[in-house]
């Protein structure tokens, strides 16, 4: 059960690649465990509009880098519980190619 909308959703190591290749024209909800601490469970929908939320704050769709927080959490941990937070292979599992494209880790200078 997902950890954000309460709704059964069906584990998968990869969700936006399960949707994809879904052979029913009623998809399946997928969704993941995050590696947390707390190895919470989100829906692959409510994952992906949690990451966007964050990757565009505004709500504007102009998703600039000058204005992108990371770490983006966990929604259920605590920051000091999983400093680290949502890495890039998770993002790469529940994100579009769209919001993928947005999808930037700064790097230590």
């Amino acid at each position: 059960m997902c950890d954000i909308c309460f709704e059964p959703f069906q584990l998968t190591h990869s969700p936006i690649s399960a949707v994809l290749t879904a052979n029913s024209s009623a998809k399946l909800p997928f969704g993941l465990r995050l590696p947390c601490p707390g190895r919470h469970p989100y829906c692959i929908s409510c994952l992906a509009e949690y990451i966007k939320g964050k990757l565009d704050p505004s709500g504007t769709g102009d998703m600039s880098t000058h204005i992108l927080v990371f770490p983006i959490r966990c929604p259920g941990c605590p920051i000091t519980h999983w400093e680290a937070g949502i890495q890039n292979d998770v993002a790469e599992k529940v994100l579009d190619s769209e919001s993928m494209s947005v999808w930037v880790h700064p790097t230590p200078e």
